[in-house]
């Protein structure tokens, strides 16, 4: 074992380094700090100073490391960015391995040429437009206020907003998480939205009144949404009287709670498929009162109905005397199917379901933000098989049982903790994504064990250097496992902002996987 493990931190610490510089083995790499100066060589001896700068510099395959520390205002628009990226080789503008960058009141940071990937940068009170094909935003986290219509835009084609921290604290109905204005081909994946006035994320098309626009292939999935004061979680429409293609969207395996209004309204739109989400006592407006239900398909005059939607397997929990399922759109093809709802006395509105499910879900602690399911969940096993949901919320194939379960997590056997003692019988040694994954400050890692046996949990850094055992110990009862990380090493200091892996080692078996850290 100690060969094997001596051989995976040998490797971890390649993969590492590959992490951090491959790119310069495919283009060039530069470096900017608030320390450097524009008339400088970009190296890390000698960075530059500004990102107009890099951009002016840099192109595809070649990847711009931002140091730690605060940024000035500065806006990088389209004459700022002299060449961009290209298919298979981006232009990646990231933050240095375990230090901070802060874009502070920096004005909008525009992406107007193809294929520039955006990672790990701190914007306070700055926000992010993605214009050009390809383009991404990964693991970046945006605090207001200062926004002002949304933290991030998104206006091209084969764009991706994933795992980012929007937590924009604004004060009027404009200010979004995300808003989607137009394009063809986008995902919104592993995001966690807090706190925006206005919607999480807002798909919203307008300032068109002829040719229609694309705004449609927008795929929608495993995001944590909460806490839009005054608007809904997600909203698909146009403004009246515009032209848009807005179609063909799925929305699947959200956790999507205490909103304003609704967890979802679907305005306008058609092939919508809203799937396996957990809908969770959303209707909180900023001054207590509830308005809207969980889920809004209304009809909406100056334009077309919404049209060709299915609603199913999702887990709908509402305050009290609030609807669950509202629909008023004339549009056809809206189906209702096989969805659980609590309490049972708030109905459905303007239509049926025929399958649903009236039953208290049985979540593990949603006080404490943990909407996994209870192993007396009637919500297991419940699900219909659908072919565009092939895992959860955590990365766990579904189905784990006999069926699909309901809502955005799978059920897998065993104990909700590590003090747990109820027996189970997992099917296999298995390592989840940690959750919520970027984090700060604290994340919970879930692993489940088939078998009696010692087990052991450890923290390294992108090095390979241990940073800390979270559990070491012989497990007597298998099941799963929930340890808590709060993101010290083991002498009780507070790490950086970075990548981290954890790792699962049983007697023959040991698995890894990836966390973001960010501050």
């Amino acid at each position: 074992m100690k060969g094997s493990f001596a051989n995976w931190r040998t490797g971890l610490f390649v993969a590492a380094l590959c992490a951090v510089f491959v790119p310069s083995l495919q283009g060039k790499t530069y470096y900017i700090s608030p320390n450097g100066s524009d008339a400088n060589s970009g190296t890390i001896s000698a960075p530059w100073a500004t990102f107009r700068q890099a951009f002016s510099v840099a192109g595809p395959g070649d990847t711009v490391f931002v140091r730690g520390g605060e940024y000035p205002s500065e806006m990088v628009t389209d004459n700022a960015i002299a060449h961009g990226g290209a298919q298979g080789n981006y232009l990646v503008i990231k933050a240095f391995p375990g230090e901070t960058p802060i874009l502070n009141d920096f004005g909008r940071f525009q992406l107007t040429k193809p294929y520039i990937r955006v990672e790990g940068l701190t914007f306070l009170g700055a926000g992010i437009s993605a214009q050009a094909t390809g383009c991404q935003v990964v693991g970046n986290t945006f605090s207001g206020p200062g926004f002002g219509i949304g933290a991030m835009h998104a206006f091209g084609n084969d764009l991706l907003f994933e795992g980012n921290t929007i937590d924009v604290i604004q004060n009027t109905t404009l200010d979004h998480g995300l808003y989607v204005h137009e394009g063809d081909g986008i995902t919104i994946r592993k995001n966690r939205f807090l706190r925006s006035f206005g919607y999480a994320i807002h798909i919203f098309g307008q300032n068109q009144q002829s040719t229609p626009k694309p705004l449609k292939n927008i795929v929608i999935e495993d995001n944590y949404i909460s806490g839009s004061e005054q608007r809904s979680g997600i909203l698909t429409a146009f403004a009246a009287g515009q032209a848009f293609d807005l179609s063909d969207i799925i929305i699947r395996n959200n956790i999507i709670t205490g909103n304003g209004a609704s967890g979802i309204s679907l305005r306008q739109g058609k092939n919508i498929k809203v799937y396996n989400n957990t809908i969770y006592e959303n209707q909180q407006s900023l001054t207590g009162s509830s308005i809207g239900p969980s889920i809004i398909v209304p009809s909406f005059s100056g334009s077309e109905d919404v049209s060709n939607v299915t609603i199913s397997n999702n887990l709908i929990v509402t305050t009290s005397g609030q609807v669950h399922v509202m629909v008023s759109s004339s549009g056809p093809n809206i189906v209702v199917d096989n969805n659980l709802y609590w309490p049972q006395g708030n109905g459905i509105e303007g239509t049926s379901d025929s399958r649903a499910l009236f039953a208290d879900p049985m979540l593990v602690n949603p006080a404490a933000l943990d909407f996994h399911l209870d192993a007396n969940s009637p919500a297991v096993d419940a699900g219909l098989t659908l072919a565009m949901v092939t895992e959860d919320f955590d990365g766990t194939p579904r189905p784990q049982g006999a069926a699909y379960d309901i809502g955005a997590f799978e059920f897998t056997l065993g104990p909700t903790s590590v003090e747990d003692g109820e027996v189970s019988a997992p099917r296999s040694f298995e390592l989840l994504q940690n959750y919520p994954n970027p984090f700060n400050p604290s994340t919970q890692i879930t692993f489940v064990v088939p078998q009696e046996g010692r087990v052991k949990l450890t923290i390294y850094n992108v090095l390979g250097q241990q940073i800390r055992t979270l559990f070491d110990q012989n497990v007597s009862v298998p099941g799963v496992q929930r340890v808590v990380w709060d993101g010290r090493d083991g002498s009780g200091q507070v790490v950086p902002s970075g990548l981290y892996f954890y790792r699962l080692e049983s007697k023959n078996t040991a698995l890894s996987r990836r966390m973001i850290l960010l501050k």
